[in-house]
């Protein structure tokens, strides 16, 4: 190629760069989210709810373990975060379940409930303490400080963690288990609504 020719499609390309560029920058709403970080609670609440579907702990996408979080919140008043659990019939935890009455229900979703919390890290797994999804994760964000204890940080998460598991395969009942930030599991069953 001549040297003409190259500076030609150089001379060419230059407006066709500047013209992508110019439309590729971010809109005034995208800039706005830009402009607003997000504290290291916020990213560390986001990395728990993704890992929460990861495989690692509960079996991920794979549909015959069918546990999947559809809600995970903060409440800033009460300072609690609430993690919310859809478990279905062929889980490992539930077999056998729609035969069972209504005491062997409680008590197979309860002991369920026990399972999942310890895996998340709410409950303490015997001889070994808390050791879950909650401690494995890491607190970061670009954000370190000397003085920052993260074990601490994390046994605080767990301790105002609000855990709800649903089950609401049946066709009229949803039976509901919640460990409330304190420890203590309370097992309701209500009628199905849409919600469900």
């Amino acid at each position: 190629m001549k040297i003409s020719k190259l500076i030609s499609c150089i001379v060419l390309s230059i407006p066709l760069l500047v013209s992508v560029s110019a439309v590729a920058a971010p809109s005034s709403g995208i800039r706005a989210l830009i402009a607003t970080p997000a504290s290291v609670f916020d990213v560390f609440l986001y990395q728990l709810y993704i890992a929460s579907n990861g495989p690692a702990y509960f079996g991920g996408p794979n549909m015959k373990e069918q546990l999947r979080i559809f809600d995970l919140s903060y409440d800033y008043d009460s300072n609690l975060i609430t993690m919310k659990f859809h478990i279905g019939p062929e889980h490992k935890l539930l077999k056998g379940f729609g035969s069972q009455d209504i005491e062997g229900k409680k008590t197979m979703l309860l002991r369920a409930a026990k399972e999942i919390a310890a895996d998340l890290g709410l409950e303490a797994r015997t001889g070994i303490g808390r050791l879950g999804l909650i401690q494995d994760l890491k607190i970061r964000n670009g954000w370190l400080n000397k003085d920052f204890d993260e074990k601490q940080v994390k046994d605080e998460i767990a301790n105002r963690t609000v855990f709800e598991l649903f089950y609401s395969w049946e066709e009229k009942t949803v039976y509901k288990v919640r460990r409330t930030e304190s420890g203590r599991y309370e097992f309701s069953m209500d009628a199905k609504s849409t919600k469900f």
